[in-house]
């Protein structure tokens, strides 16, 4: 079994969720290796980066998350959670 499906196992996240949402993050912040639980701040991010993730967030998945919900939701993890409940409101 490969580290990053022993990285999703262990945090409980929906493997497509989490895939998408990673990838997205390296691609913004410019990086090949996202540690999860690291903030989204810690990891290189910033305001401006944080919207272009909302941005790509709306046309991946088509919901609204806000830039500040990188500061209540600041880790990778954090946000697969939260894109996961809004998810199964739609």
């Amino acid at each position: 079994m490969s580290e990053q499906n022993l990285s999703l196992q262990s945090h409980g996240c929906e493997s497509s969720v989490f895939e998408k949402l990673e990838k997205i993050w390296k691609e913004v912040l410019s990086i090949e290796f996202i540690e999860p639980e690291i903030g989204f701040f810690e990891a290189g991010g910033n305001s401006i980066y944080a919207m272009k993730i909302c941005i790509a967030i709306k046309k991946v998945f088509g919901i609204t998350v806000k830039a500040n919900e990188f500061e209540s939701s600041p880790s990778l993890v954090d946000l697969v959670e939260k894109l996961k409940l809004k998810l199964s409101d739609v």
